[in-house]
């Protein structure tokens, strides 16, 4: 058995070598860039490795590859292109999700929507099932337990979070403490975006979880307050 390699093994060698540089790659850009480079590669290689006889299948899967990866490419770099943004989408932007890219920022835009509440106006019921994210934009919401405030979200603050993540009903009743400015996300629409954007629907679990992490360090704080108060 011959064993002895070829120019075209070693460079099927190197195609290889780069998509398994590929999957070490955290960054989905390098990874699509890598493997297009390998495909290029491999497109010499099924052409050139049997005299007169391309391996057309191969060639063909690799030109579409190809293809793929250079539109995914594409729309990265769309999302990365800068965007300006006005007034509330600025602020909100700025100061709740500058995590995002500009383009996934436009693409979250469009599945929520704005409320404006008047004071005292109530968001959500004690017990109620929890149907939405509510982000603070200006103003302050309350909860309550009765009619004590146990705690107030500011503006770039959320409410819904805790039940978004473990399916939960809402633990207090929210209220409006002032005229407030509201971006709402729906459940429904954050568990499409899983499907569709799984990378930009981990951006914002991340976001959430962050400030879930906040509320709680406040309210054991609080907590700690009280107790040596």
């Amino acid at each position: 058995m011959n064993f002895e390699l070829g120019f075209y093994d070693w460079l099927a060698f190197s195609s290889y070598g780069l998509i398994a540089i590929s999957y070490s790659m955290r960054d989905i850009k390098w990874l699509r860039v890598i493997t297009v480079v390998a495909c290029f590669v491999d497109l010499v290689v099924y052409y050139f490795i049997r005299a007169g006889q391309p391996l057309w299948v191969q060639l063909g899967m690799n030109v579409l590859f190809i293809v793929i990866n250079l539109y995914q490419l594409y729309v990265l770099w769309q999302d990365q292109q800068a965007e300006v943004f006005h007034g509330e989408q600025a602020w909100l932007y700025k100061h709740v999700f500058p995590l995002l890219s500009p383009g996934e920022f436009k693409r979250l835009l469009k599945l929520g929507s704005w409320r404006t509440l008047a004071p005292q106006q109530l968001v959500l019921h004690k017990d109620s099932v929890v149907e939405q994210l509510g982000f603070v934009v200006t103003g302050r919401l309350d909860a309550l337990w009765g009619t004590t405030v146990l705690n107030s979200v500011p503006a770039g603050g959320l409410v819904g979070e805790i039940s978004y993540l473990t399916g939960k009903t809402a633990s207090a009743a929210v209220v409006a403490g002032l005229e407030t400015r509201l971006f709402s996300l729906a459940h429904s629409a954050l568990d499409k975006l899983k499907v569709d954007h799984p990378e930009l629907h981990n951006k914002v679990l991340y976001i959430l979880s962050r400030n879930l992490i906040e509320k709680l360090a406040k309210s054991n704080q609080q907590t700690a307050d009280w107790a040596t108060s």
